[in-house]
C-alpha cells in the first residue's frame, strides 16, 4: 500500500508497505502483544507483517497507520469455526 506521508527506513525513502501472510510464530508474538493492549497488538502485527521495525512505524502519520491497519487485516488468519463432533 502506498503511504500518503512517506518515511525513511534504513536510510532510504519508504513510500509503501508490503505485507505478507502471517506465520504461526508471528501470530504468537501478536497474541502476546495484544495481551498488553489492542494498540500494541496492532502495531506489533503491522511491524511483523510488513518487515518494518517498530521505531520506524512509530513515525507513521496517523492516517497512514489507520490505512495500514485496515490493509493488514486481509493478511491475518480468519478464525476457524469449531467442528461438530
Amino acid at each position: 500500500m502506498q503511504l500518503k506521508f512517506p518515511l525513511t527506513f534504513n536510510g532510504a525513502p519508504l513510500n509503501e508497505l508490503t505485507f505478507h501472510r502471517a506465520r504461526v510464530k508471528e501470530i504468537k508474538a501478536i497474541n502476546t502483544a495484544f495481551e498488553l493492549n489492542q494498540f500494541e497488538g496492532g502495531m506489533t502485527a503491522l511491524s511483523l507483517l510488513c518487515g518494518v521495525d517498530r521505531k520506524t512505524l512509530d513515525d507513521l502519520d496517523y492516517e497512514d497507520m489507520v490505512a495500514a491497519m485496515e490493509e493488514m487485516k486481509s493478511f491475518l488468519p480468519q478464525p476457524v469455526p469449531p467442528t461438530a463432533g
